[in-house]
Order: structure tokens, then sequence, then C-alpha cells
């Protein structure tokens, strides 16, 4: 079974891992180019209903997948973008503009 959702593993998350690492737009009609929670934590999120729509389409394998690569972001999202207060974001290009990096913005907090 193939979603939508799997558009971000060619597109933002190329290795899998959990963490949209490339360049991606949102709402503040900007591109992120690192992982922060405000995308990363609604890719999170749709991962875990991709998970239940495979289960109850029958599809047990990529429900596992899902739920992997859910488990994966989870855990680097608290090891690389939590500094011990709030998230921040992980600046992946330097020269990118308007990226917030170590501060924080109102709209991550979706992701609580």
């Amino acid at each position: 079974m193939a979603l939508d959702l799997e558009y971000a593993w060619v597109q933002w998350d190329l290795n899998k891992d959990g963490l949209l690492t490339e360049p991606h737009h949102n709402t503040l009609d900007l591109e992120f180019h690192g992982p922060e929670t405000l995308c990363g934590s609604i890719y999170q999120a749709s991962l875990l209903a991709a998970e239940r729509i495979a289960y109850y389409l029958g599809d047990k394998e990529s429900a596992q997948e899902y739920r992997r690569v859910f488990e994966s972001g989870k855990k680097k999202t608290d090891e690389l973008l939590f500094n011990g207060e709030y998230y921040h974001q992980k600046i992946l290009n330097p020269e990118a503009p308007y990226q917030f990096g170590p501060g924080c913005i109102s709209e991550q907090l979706i992701g609580q």
C-alpha cells in the first residue's frame, strides 16, 4: 500500500529516519532547511495515522514501516532538537534565509 505520505521519503526524509532534513515549505511561506518540530511533528503524526490505515486495510508490512519511521523520528527529535528547555531547529544550510535555529516559534506547539 503506497500512500501520498511516502512522497516525503523521496522529497524531505530521504533516509526514512523520521526527520525532515531536506528543504520543506511550511505555513510561514518559507522553506525550512533542517529538521524542526513544526512540520516534523505533523509528519510524525501522519506516520501514526498511516500506520492505522495500513493495519485497517490489512497491510501489516506497510504499517510496521510507518511505525518504524515514526519511532526513529520520535527518538531523533528528542536527541537532536530538544535543548533541555524547548525544541529548536537544526539548520543544515546556514545560508538559507529566515531560519529560526536555536529559537522557538509558536507554531511548534502544534506537535504538543
